[in-house]
């Protein structure tokens, strides 16, 4: 059982880390995310649908950034 709890909380240290990494790095993948959806737009004349792509991901930027 000694053995059981103290995996389990090993396991929830690294996923624990893992999570805090990906939220440190968040704003840097959304930046790099805008940046390539608004290239494609530009470079390809893309539909309409990547605006509201580009919008849904301004927002949820914004959001990251007020937190």
């Amino acid at each position: 059982m000694v053995l059981v709890v103290r995996g389990l909380i090993g396991a929830g240290i690294v996923l624990g880390a893992q999570v805090r990494s990906i939220a440190v790095e968040l704003p840097a993948y959304q930046s790099t995310t805008l940046k390539k959806l608004s290239d494609l737009r530009e470079n390809f004349k893309a539909p309409e649908f990547l605006d509201d792509v580009l919008q849904t991901l301004q927002r949820v930027q914004k959001e990251v950034e007020c937190q």
